[in-house]
């Protein structure tokens, strides 16, 4: 009863990191230049640069994760009456949660089919596996944090208010005008298309994925917590 469930998540939710860390290009150039996959456009003005990257960021809230059966995906009315920058701070929560899933599904999938260093039946689920690991490592969790952090701080430095505009009236910061949600100029493998529709479309397919991938591995968290039984084990018997 298990089995077909499972294995239906897993079916669906491991392509989701075939489109992980999508970043737009670096947009830290010259005032009067944007780059785009090589290419330069030419800005007359700083203060056209910054409404080409604020145009892009609106587009990316408001058009992507558009997509039959549900349109745009809100079903708890989180964007409803909020400005464009409070729906960057949404977005920007959505897609980290998102890429985190992704890869907490493929690491569970990995660690249940291969782990050489904790063998035996105490160590088959991934949950296993990360007690037994502090374990040996006490302070691998917080090392665990500390790498995520220093995405968080690129991410802080990149998208976040500068902290002497923060401070000019007591308020929490807020998303800059001319960044993109997720943006973390980091995409390796080239997913990022250089026209704007199509990176719409592929943001579209990011942010899918990784709702898919949330859901994925909350499900099979649950799952392994309540049976005890290794999620490869309920697919592949």
């Amino acid at each position: 009863m298990i089995a077909q469930p499972a294995r239906l998540l897993f079916c669906v939710a491991l392509p989701a990191l075939a489109t992980a860390f999508l970043a737009r290009a670096p947009t830290t150039v010259p005032h009067t230049h944007s780059v785009r996959k090589g290419r330069t456009v030419v800005m007359e003005s700083i203060s056209e640069f910054l409404k080409f990257d604020a145009k892009l960021g609106e587009l990316e809230v408001t058009k992507a994760g558009v997509s039959a059966p549900f349109g745009f995906f809100d079903p708890l009315n989180f964007y409803g009456g909020k400005s464009i920058r409070q729906k960057k701070k949404l977005r920007e929560s959505e897609l980290k949660h998102g890429r985190v899933a992704m890869m907490a599904v493929l690491g569970i999938f990995v660690q249940e089919l291969w782990h050489p260093l904790l063998a035996g039946d105490d160590f088959e689920t991934a949950l296993s596996q990360y007690y037994g690991v502090t374990e040996f490592i006490p302070d691998f969790g917080a090392g665990a944090l500390f790498v995520l952090s220093l995405f968080e701080f690129k991410s802080i430095a990149m998208g976040w208010d500068p902290v002497e505009e923060t401070l000019k009236e007591p308020k929490i910061a807020g998303m800059r005008d001319d960044y993109v949600a997720g943006d973390l100029q980091y995409d390796p493998l080239g997913f990022c298309p250089d026209d704007d529709e199509a990176f719409v479309r592929m943001r579209t397919k990011e942010l899918n994925n990784g709702r898919m991938a949330m859901i994925a591995a909350i499900g099979i968290i649950g799952q392994e917590l309540a049976t005890g039984v290794p999620v490869v084990k309920s697919l592949f018997g």
